[in-house]
């Protein structure tokens, strides 16, 4: 149509909705996030940091280290790294990639490095969630989609597995929670693939995966579920949304994922009802959900760029200026 992949490609890794790499992947590789996350409790009173004494924890939780970790050197390798605010501002989530190949894409070795920390913002305390060498292969997972909960006690991410081909959206293995106040993490979805987001009260799941969208809460009953198998043609589904009062969801669906995509569209779904809404239905200006507005308003942006604003009940579209 006329249009341009690689503006549309980098647009998609802002939005957090696929990793655009270089690398050579051409199958993917699920590392359980769990071998990464359980560890010995670790409270290391390094730069007068707030330690914490994490209680007893059950068998899904395993407490993080209280304290930030020495830096590595990574001048060698190629790096990315991504963060990502609390909603009351005090916290601040950032994701560190370290990729074995130097600027000219030599080889550099045979693992990446990984790691997550969540930091308050006056410097009082560091959670070091991830710091891991992990093999390099076929594939990798990193950790993404990085959400809170409303009141900021809880992060949210998941391990996402990337790999070179025709996958737009990201695919997902398991959701974990940061509980920010003790230091624990636990894994709240089970073994479940797809996209999965967090509801901004923390008491349920969504999961759009295998063209179904599905709600459960964090024991695992199934809440809500609606089929998309009305969608026709070659098409992917992601990039979920809560909206601020966890009343409804929205996603995206890609036409031609292989592509580049000619079109999209953008669904609602009133989570109490499963009741589905195209707010645009195959348009050529390939529009992206990112993110629910306050005012009832579901913002977009376009292939190239652009943002656009539509409300979720009248569906009248309006491009920012």
């Amino acid at each position: 149509m006329g249009k341009s992949w690689v503006p549309l490609c980098m647009i998609m890794v802002v939005l957090g909705l696929a990793a655009c790499q270089q690398s050579a992947a051409p199958t993917v590789v699920l590392t359980p996030a769990a071998e990464i996350i359980v560890q010995a409790p670790v409270a290391t009173g390094a730069r007068a940091l707030e330690v914490l004494t994490p209680t007893p924890a059950d068998a899904q939780q395993t407490a993080i280290s209280a304290t930030r970790l020495p830096p590595i050197d990574l001048t060698q390798m190629t790096g990315d790294s991504w963060f990502s605010i609390s909603p009351d501002g005090n916290w601040t989530a950032q994701v560190q990639v370290a990729y074995p190949f130097d600027k000219n894409g030599v080889t550099t070795g045979d693992q990446y490095y990984v790691r997550l920390e969540v930091m308050k913002y006056d410097g009082s305390l560091n959670w070091t969630v991830l710091d891991k060498w992990s093999d390099w292969g076929l594939g990798y997972t990193i950790p993404a989609n990085l959400h809170w909960r409303q009141d900021s006690r809880r992060l949210y991410f998941s391990e996402q597995a990337v790999a070179e081909g025709c996958l737009i959206f990201g695919n997902e293995n398991g959701l974990y929670e940061v509980n920010l106040e003790d230091g624990y993490v636990r894994e709240i979805s089970g073994q479940t693939y797809g996209e999965l987001q967090a509801s901004p009260d923390g008491q349920r799941i969504a999961i759009l995966s295998d063209k179904v969208i599905a709600l459960r809460d964090f024991s695992g009953a199934q809440i809500a579920q609606s089929k998309l198998d009305f969608i026709e043609g070659d098409w992917q589904a992601g990039k979920l949304i809560w909206s601020p009062d966890g009343k409804m969801l929205a996603f995206t669906v890609m036409f031609n994922p292989c592509g580049p995509p000619d079109s999209s569209s953008v669904y609602r779904m009133n989570v109490d009802t499963g009741n589905l809404v195209a707010l645009v239905e195959q348009d050529e200006r390939v529009f992206v959900a990112s993110k629910w507005l306050p005012d009832g308003k579901v913002e977009l942006v376009d292939a190239a760029g652009g943002i656009w604003h539509i409300d979720a009940a009248t569906r009248t579209l309006k491009k920012e200026e």
